[in-house]
């Protein structure tokens, strides 16, 4: 689902159950049923749709001691994942669900920072996950095209631009574990797992993105075009 389309969705399920459309429900009963459906609808939506879940998570985790929000970590415990010791409150009377206005504005400013919103951007680093048009791309952290990607991504801030085969060789070398090699094998494993499709970034790779242009391409003698919008 693309970044807009999912706050959108995400920004009318939370309208369904808070604020104004609770104005014309007055018995007790139909209020109720308002508040249950509604909170349950948007947890199940923040539980099945990536990256909702994972922002979800952090958020109740780094957050755990704040009332407010650990209501609706129990709301989602009792509701999604079916654990009845800890129900969480629903306030009928009150016509509100406590937390739920400060986690839905930490849940879109977390989802606000991936920066997937820019259709440019291809290309996004998050807690050394690397999101690649809107997906995990699933090159894990600790490999060597792991090491090369975030070089890249960090040394140009995630911006389009190049960087020479001299500069990745000396941020490479920062690495612990490539502290030693030198500037032709780092040249020659970039070179070839960039342009060999049997390779991690070859697989993983579009060979050309929607502007037409590679997210990686070599400059010979140079280094390396970073094509991230």
């Amino acid at each position: 689902m693309k970044q807009n389309n999912l706050l959108q969705e995400l920004e009318t399920l939370f309208n369904s159950f808070t604020g104004k459309s609770l104005d014309n429900i007055k018995d007790y009963d139909s209020l109720q049923m308002k508040l249950e459906n509604g909170i349950t609808s948007y947890l199940n939506f923040i539980d099945t749709t990536y990256p909702l879940k994972e922002i979800a998570g952090s958020i109740f985790t780094k957050n755990s001691k704040m009332y407010a929000i650990s209501n609706i970590s129990d709301l989602y415990q009792s509701r999604i994942l079916g654990n009845k010791t800890r129900p969480g409150s629903i306030d009928v009377f009150s016509k509100k669900i406590d937390g739920i206005s400060l986690f839905h504005r930490l849940l879109v400013s977390e989802v606000g920072k991936l920066g997937l919103d820019n259709k440019k951007k291809y290309l996004v680093l998050k807690d050394d996950i690397f999101i690649y048009n809107e997906a995990e791309l699933g090159i894990n952290a600790g490999t060597y095209a792991f090491a090369f990607l975030k070089v890249i991504y960090q040394y140009l801030d995630g911006k389009s631009g190049e960087m020479s085969y001299v500069s990745i060789s000396k941020e490479m070398r920062k690495i612990a574990e490539y502290k030693y090699e030198s500037d032709k094998s780092i040249v020659s494993k970039l070179q070839k797992y960039v342009t060999a499709k049997d390779e991690v970034l070859g697989k993983k790779l579009k060979p050309v993105e929607a502007n037409g242009s590679p997210l990686l391409k070599i400059i010979p003698k140079f280094g390396i075009r970073f094509n991230n919008g």
